[in-house]
Order: C-alpha cells, then structure tokens, then sequence
C-alpha cells in the first residue's frame, strides 16, 4: 500500500473516527445532563409553588379565623335568626364591612343561620344561598369557578358559648392561584402548572384554565383511573418527578408532581418531552456536521506531510478535550488551513453554547436556591411566633435569652428581665369562658408590644405568664414603664354576653447584679419577685433584692 494511503487511512480512524465518537459520546452525557437539570429545575419549582399555596391558604385561614373570633358579629347574628330585626343585622353589616374593608383580594363575606340558609352578604349577587350544616368550628377551604374566574371560599361554623349560631363563609379572589397559573419562569416554551381537585366521582378537575384547553376550569377531567397522567398521581399523594408520563393534552412530558394533603389538591408542573430533546437534536446536527468536516478534512491532511497533518490536529484535539472536561478557560484560536480554521469555528460554537447553557443553569440553581430560604425564612418566622398572641414563644426567648444574658456579661451592659402574670386568670376562663381569656391574653400582649422598645422581647412563655428581656435600660424607668403598663392593664374593660370585667396583673422585676450568677439563677430571681407580688397582694410591680429573696 502506498504511503498516502496509508496517512489517510490512519489519519481517518486516528483521529477524525475517535472525535466523532466522543463527540457523540459527549452529546449522550450532556443530553442526560441536561434531563437531570430539567428534573432538578421542576422538583424545585414545584416545592417552592407548594409552599407558596399553602402560605396563602395560611392567611386566609387566619382571615377566616379572626372575623369568626369577632363576638359581637355571633351575638347579633344569634338575635337576627331569633327576632329578626333590622337593628341587628344593621350591626352585623357594619362588622363585615369594617372586616371586608381590612382585607385584600376578599370578594364576599357571607352569613348563614344554623340550617344553612343564607342570612347576611356584603356581596348582593352572591350564588351561594345555602351551605351544608356541620357543627364543628374547623376551616373548610374549597375552590369555586364563578363568573369566569377561580374564587376560593372559605367556611366555618360560628358558636356563642354552647350555642351553635350559624356559619361564615368568606369568598377571596384566588389571585395566587392565577398568578401561578400564569407564571412560567423556569419551564421553557411549552411547560405549564396544572392545579387538580377531585369532583364527586373522584376523578381529577383542573382549577383554572390550561395552555392547551382555554375552557379546562372545572369541566376538564381525567378519569381516576388514568395513573399513567401526571395529575392523577399528584392526587393519589405521590411526590414523584416522571419523564415520557403522558399529560392531559397526549404530550409526552417531564413532570414533577406533588400533593397537598390539607387541601387534597394536586400540583404539577411539566414541561414537554420535545423541548427538553430539541438541545440534544441540535447538538446532533452540529456533530454531523462537524464529523463530515472531519472525514474530508482527514482524507486532504493524508496526503501532505505527516508532521505538517499532526500539529494543528493535535492542537484541536487537545482543546476539545479540555471543552470535554468542561474547561472553556482557553478560547479555541483558528490556526492552519483553511479546513481545519473552518473546523475550529465549529468547536467554538458549540463551545460557547456549552458555556452559556451552563451559567444558564448556574443563574437558575442560584436564585431557585434564593426563593427556597426565602421560604424556609418564612417558616422560621412561624415556628417562633405564639399562635395565639402572635408574640414570642418560649424556644424563642429561650434562645434570645441565653444570647442577651452572654452579651450583658461580656460587655458588662445592664439587663433586665421581667415576668409578668395575670392575677386570677383562671377565674376568668371559669366565668367567661376560654374564648374571653383569648382576648384578654390577645389585649394584654398587644398593650406589652406597644409600650416596650423595638430592642425588648416579648414573649408569651406560658397560659397566663408574659416574659419582657430588657437590655441597656436604665432600672428606674423600668420600674416607671411597667408600673404605668400595670396601671393601664388594670384600666382594660372586657365585655361579654356574660357580662363585663376587669383584671389585673402581677409584676417580678431582675436587674443583672452579682448575685445573678447563671442564665438560671438570674430567671430565678425574677420568678421569686413575681412570687413577692402575689404574695404581697397582686396588681403590683417587685423589683428583686438580694434582701427579697
């Protein structure tokens, strides 16, 4: 065989052959890359679209809650359904009003007698005339498809003492929810949220219109049966991510789904199987067309001088080694012939499109990983917060304690820490019920935020026990700010059906000095001056002495 045809035989399964494998080769890995991406991209976009439903389902079960908590609304109601006068529903328009007047996105609010009957509604044309009875005070949430729009309603039972007076219904523009719908960030050109709720036959209905169904809210179903789609497995609770699952349209998707079991809702979020592959089926054509070059460009360099063929392949070979590695530090230069610059504009291309995509993820993983502890921020804030009062909790001041206590020895700061305990509290909740302890502990606590500087903390550490920590303030202002917090609280006038009344409150006082030896010992302190407080009377403010104790 002649040399020539020896350089281009060589040259060809030397080197063009192995290059058109690894690029291939390379294609595969990045395809499945990039699948692992889309999946890891739709399992966090659908968490982060769960927290957001559930966040607003939150507040609008707390709405729900605090006009339920407003007595003189129940009171009236329970006179209306009785006597039927106009005075007593003029009250209770006035109630919903002030209350509809506070919120936003609510579009209703709605009262029912205890049968269900629609008594009282501040939205004339409301559709809902009858509810089903139930006793029982939990918050029901459903959604509703009035007037071409997603509505989510609200409802819970209303009682007054032992009296079962009827429901309340409140009926909120489910702006969440079409915000979700609308919003595709992170899902291409064909991805979409799907939101599905079971109708009476169990099978899944879409809550608001689709990308690929205008009309789906509400009438589009799919059958229980049908395990294969996407939404159904969300509703059968499994938290899964599918690849080449079958959606409601027949497409083949990508689809992380996931479950709410509060609400028993399904969520989705899909993208198309087609886009996810396009990025492969361009990177192919792109290899195709670089393994031609490739073989042509062998068979040419064959015929020349060995040395003169070898140096500007092994160059290029050596970069789209590195490109392989995923180093782009060194930018490919076009040296040579004119084939093998050709070649090297190829490489670049598809070099830099590598390069982008993957700062493209990079950017996407970055802020999917901001929206994440945003939301685990939120939930921070919950898990610290007292339900009730929306003060501190114990874990919290607990923490915040053990930290101002360090510091206040460290720099040898002043620090003070209060307890502060409702005189006979139990009295109340014996007479008036626990409904009316709950304003009195919601009044007081809001009185204790209001007087106190924004560097104290409040915290509810117990039923009736308030806990104040008082850094770098001066012992006798102190003593003057809770005894005109005392006063104040003493001046509170509660009403109720079962009449009106008063209560008073019990002060122990710790200032940091040398015989607060330990976190313990300095709360100690504190607690044996409240306990001076009881035992001297009550409705008073102890400060502690070593002579006290």
């Amino acid at each position: 065989m002649k040399l020539k045809h020896i350089l281009i035989s060589a040259f060809v399964f030397v080197a063009a052959v192995p290059q058109f494998i690894g690029l291939h080769f390379l294609n595969h890995r990045m395809a499945d890359q990039h699948a692992l991406d889309v999946e890891a991209n739709l399992m966090a976009l659908s968490q982060i679209a769960k927290e957001r439903l559930l966040a607003s389902i939150e507040r609008i079960e707390d709405n729900t809650a605090l006009i339920a908590s407003r007595t003189q609304m129940r009171i009236s109601l329970k006179e209306w359904t009785r006597t039927g006068k106009d005075l007593h529903r003029m009250t209770i328009l006035r109630i919903l009003e002030d209350a509809q007047d506070g919120l936003t996105n609510l579009k209703s609010v709605n009262l029912f007698d205890p049968t269900g009957q629609l008594t009282i509604s501040t939205f004339p044309s409301v559709e809902v005339r009858h509810l089903q009875p139930k006793t029982d005070s939990t918050i029901k949430i459903t959604l509703q498809f009035q007037d071409g729009e997603t509505i989510v309603a609200s409802e819970t039972a209303l009682h007054l003492g032992r009296d079962h007076v009827g429901y309340l219904q409140l009926t909120f523009f489910a702006d969440f929810i079409n915000d979700l719908s609308q919003d595709r960030t992170g899902l291409g050109e064909t991805g979409e949220w799907l939101l599905g709720l079971r109708n009476e036959n169990g099978d899944a209905v879409f809550a608001f219109p689709l990308k690929y169904d205008p009309d789906a809210a509400f009438s589009h179903t799919i059958a229980k049966t049908r395990q294969d789609v996407p939404i159904t497995k969300a509703l059968m609770g499994e938290e899964v991510v599918l690849r080449h699952a079958t959606d409601y349209a027949g497409n083949l998707v990508f689809a992380s789904t996931r479950y709410i079991p509060e609400l028993d809702w399904g969520l989705v979020a899909k993208i198309n199987e087609s886009e996810v592959n396009q990025y492969t089926f361009q990177n192919l054509y792109l290899i195709l067309a670089s393994g031609i070059a490739l073989l042509g460009l062998a068979t040419a360099i064959g015929i020349g001088l060995s040395i003169y063929i070898a140096r500007p392949v092994e160059r290029l070979k050596t970069q789209t080694s590195k490109i392989a590695q995923g180093d782009f530090s060194n930018p490919l230069v076009p040296r040579g012939w004119q084939e093998v610059k050709e070649l090297t504009l190829h490489f670049s291309a598809m070099a830099g499109a590598l390069k982008n995509m993957n700062k493209t993820l990079n950017d996407t993983v970055q802020q999917r990983t901001k929206e994440l502890a945003e939301a685990n921020q939120k939930l921070q804030e919950i898990s610290i917060r007292d339900p009730l009062t929306n003060l501190y909790n114990r874990r919290y001041f607990d923490i915040r304690f053990s930290e101002e206590f360090q510091r206040a020895i460290r720099y040898k700061h002043a620090l003070s820490i209060v307890i502060a305990d409702l005189d006979y509290f139990k009295q109340i909740n014996d007479t008036y019920g626990h409904p009316a302890g709950d304003v009195v502990l919601k009044e007081v606590g809001r009185l204790l935020v209001d007087r106190m500087r924004n560097s104290d903390i409040v915290a509810r550490i117990g039923g009736e026990e308030f806990c104040l920590i008082i850094p770098e303030s001066d012992p006798e202002d102190i003593g003057k700010i809770l005894d005109r917090i005392r006063g104040e609280i003493a001046e509170m006038d509660f009403e109720t059906e079962d009449g009106s009344f008063t209560i008073t409150c019990s002060f122990g006082v710790a200032h940091l000095s040398s015989d607060s030896k330990n976190e313990t010992q300095f709360l100690q302190n504190a607690d044996k001056a409240l306990y001076n407080a009881k035992k001297n009377g009550r409705n008073q403010v102890f400060v502690h002495s070593p002579a006290s104790a």
